[in-house]
């Protein structure tokens, strides 16, 4: 149900992997700290029917994203479109470019929302 590449409104692109439950994978980042932009990023996470859940982890930027997620099959002029709906949350170790100043803890969190579409003719890759 998960399997092929979506990609997401700023340009990221992700390759699903679904076995059963179990969800893998690699992400491509094209925002954010420039040391994790544009690498294959491994992604693990869980399904269920409809569900997602995946986190990616980014070592060379000193953070970690998780996201939540539904699958939505829209009808649009251009036919059948399958969009996974989902809700991110950055955990990083310092504010992107306030280094060396301490942070405060808030600052190192970060929440969102992406919608991906699955690129065409890639279900069951």
């Amino acid at each position: 149900m998960f399997s092929g590449r979506w990609r997401n409104e700023r340009g990221s692109e992700m390759i699903l992997r679904q076995r059963d439950h179990e969800i893998s994978g690699e992400y491509i980042t094209h925002i954010g700290d420039d040391r994790a932009k544009g690498r294959n990023s491994p992604l693990v996470g869980l399904a269920t029917a409809e569900l997602v859940g995946f986190v990616v982890c980014w070592p060379p930027s000193g953070s970690l994203t998780s996201w939540t997620g539904r699958l939505v099959r829209e009808h649009t002029a251009q036919g059948e479109v399958w969009k996974l709906h989902t809700v991110w949350h950055l955990a990083r170790e310092d504010a992107a470019g306030e280094r060396p100043r301490k942070n405060d803890l808030w600052e190192t969190f970060l929440t969102n929302s992406s919608i991906f579409e699955r690129v065409n003719g890639t279900e069951g890759s």
